[in-house]
């Protein structure tokens, strides 16, 4: 409930997203219905308290992550089983437009190349979490930056399977 709870803060602290709250995120009341806790999934939550991790190339565990071993981990730990590398989440995702990202969905880059170079999680209101080579660290990003905005290439929700 705290970790819940510090996030739904957090997340007020950021910039207002262009797409509609039904959009990014799903509310859910209290027994009385007074108050309001957003849902995340739980990849997200996973993510978020990896943040600060140290970036790795290969990395796949808390001692260090790259950007694809940040979101297979993530979802592992959460019970879903994913592809491992960027260019397989991005192949069994299904694209979306923006306008339809939910918290979990992933985002894809091109950085530097003509390729697909990085992903990212989406943790709702334009905001996703990655494993950044240019903070040397698992961090939040935003998409109202224009670096990733102008980087950005897709959008991916995964079929997802239960271990």
């Amino acid at each position: 409930m705290c970790i819940v709870f510090a996030s739904a803060l957090f997340s007020g602290c950021a910039s207002v997203s262009k797409t509609p709250a039904s959009a990014t995120e799903r509310s859910r009341s209290d027994n009385q219905g007074l108050s309001f806790i957003p849902v995340i999934h739980p990849a997200v939550k996973i993510a978020e308290n990896l943040k600060g991790v140290p970036y790795r190339y290969g990395g796949v565990t808390p001692k260090g992550f790259d950007c694809s071993g940040l979101v297979h981990y993530a979802y592992h730990k959460a019970g879903i089983k994913i592809p491992r590398t960027t260019r397989d989440l991005y192949r069994v995702s299904r694209r979306l437009p923006i306008e339809q990202a939910k918290p979990g969905d992933l985002l894809f880059f091109k950085i530097n190349s003509r390729k697909l170079s990085h992903v990212g999680l989406y943790a709702g209101n334009g905001r996703f979490i990655h494993a950044s080579t240019g903070q040397n660290r698992v961090a939040d990003g935003s998409l109202e930056d224009p670096y990733w905005r102008d980087r950005l290439i897709g959008i991916g929700r995964l079929p997802v399977d239960r271990m």
